[in-house]
């Protein structure tokens, strides 16, 4: 099904919106996004991280639902926008422990 109709079944009461709004913003460097639910983070990429808005890109939801699987997030300090975005717990934990991200959890 497309986005309207899912938009429009939504309206009709067959589905029920209840998550919330993953922010992704691209940067001017290739392939560099940035995710993220909290608006303070967005507004700060915004404003001083350099990055576009592009709109809502899909809906994290904060407990699991439906099937869902959680999404990790994980931060390369030395290189302030290289983020890691993973379904894997495994990877997260790679990236933490042998190549220098910080965990920011899920």
């Amino acid at each position: 099904m497309d986005s309207i109709g899912v938009t429009a079944d939504i309206k009709k009461g067959v589905y029920v919106f209840n998550g919330v709004a993953a922010l992704v913003f691209p940067t001017a460097e290739v392939s560099t996004h940035f995710f993220t639910t909290s608006q303070t983070e967005r507004s700060d990429a915004l404003t001083a991280g350099g990055y576009s808005d592009c709109g809502i890109m899909g809906y994290i939801y904060p407990t699991q639902v439906c099937g869902s699987v959680p999404l990790y997030r994980a931060h390369f300090i030395a290189v302030n926008t290289d983020y890691l975005y993973t379904i894997s717990a495994a990877d997260r934990d790679n990236a933490v422990e042998n190549q220098g991200f910080t965990d920011e959890g899920v």
